[in-house]
């Protein structure tokens, strides 16, 4: 007999594509999606790391989950998992993990069921190759996801990220392409890609980068809109800028981050590049794209 199951999903666009990966593997393999983390026999919390504030929220839903179903197989992983693996230790958690590991979580579920022992397995995240998943649907029949990379090597010295997410590592170029053009005959019209770093795809093997997906995914019929959400400033470069500038499908909005004003804080906070080299490619994204809506933190 199978069982119910709750996803509590904290932080950004990776981990909610991620919680939904797990979820349809789940279903895939005869669990069934329960709205109620207090009723469900399964419940997973996908922590967030990125402040202090994200970590203790994660925290206190993991007590209270554990308070609240006290029977519950309840499986840990994410960001805030791999930050405090120590103190989470004592929460009478099930099955503990990181950022590593979320495509086995079925196998994971069906090795506790049978042996009852808690599982805990972490790994050095800078050593690892990109962990391949591909979410077959989603519930919006317009707007698909696609996770095409993972990892960051800028150690901004106010982030964890590096730390808990490894270094930079990017999804199979033909792979990529053979997911989003899968999505697109199921219906879906627009494609988001999401990413820890999504400018910096491709970067560590030298052979392609986003652009190149970009274009390449551009030639699929029925694809109408390709949205970049988030890119650093200084994986904006005259390749990108011109295909911003000659791709109708290449929606016109992009963030991308500032973090200060100030040059010196921009410094003591080790971002790569001047106040002046930001504004600098603003402008040139606007002048080659007019009408582009631009975003920052």
């Amino acid at each position: 007999m199978y069982m119910k199951f709750n996803i509590l999903t904290f932080g950004c666009k990776v981990n909610s594509y991620e919680s939904e990966y797990m979820k349809e593997l789940l279903i895939n393999h005869g669990y069934t999606y329960n709205d109620d983390e207090k009723t469900s026999d399964i419940v997973i919390v996908n922590t967030c790391s990125v402040t202090n504030t994200a970590d203790n929220k994660c925290k206190k839903t993991i007590r209270s989950v554990r308070r609240d179903n006290e029977k519950a197989i309840l499986v840990v992983c994410g960001c805030t998992a791999e930050n405090h693996r120590e103190e989470l230790n004592d929460l009478n958690i099930d099955i503990l993990i990181g950022n590593t590991d979320k495509s086995k979580i079925v196998e994971m579920i069906e090795e506790f069921k049978d042996t009852n022992k808690k599982y805990i397995k972490f790994y050095d995240e800078r050593r690892k190759e990109f962990e391949d998943m591909n979410v077959e649907s989603f519930s919006d029949l317009t707007r698909a996801y696609v996770k095409i990379q993972d990892g960051c090597n800028n150690y901004c010295a106010y982030c964890i990220i590096p730390y808990v997410r490894g270094s930079i590592r990017s999804k199979n170029f033909d792979e990529a392409v053979k997911e989003i053009n899968d999505l697109v005959l199921k219906g879906h019209k627009e494609i988001v890609f999401t990413g820890i770093n999504t400018g910096a795809y491709g970067k560590e093997h030298g052979k392609y980068d986003l652009t190149d997906l970009i274009r390449e995914i551009s030639k699929i019929d029925g694809l109408e809109r390709i949205r970049v959400s988030s890119i650093e400033i200084t994986e904006i470069d005259d390749k990108f800028i011109e295909e911003m500038k000659i791709n109708p499908k290449l929606c016109a909005h992009l963030h991308v981050s500032l973090q200060s004003g100030s040059e010196r804080v921009l410094q003591i906070m080790n971002r790569k590049y001047t106040k002046a080299e930001y504004l600098e490619k603003i402008n040139k994204l606007k002048n080659a794209r007019p009408e582009i809506n631009l975003t920052t933190d």
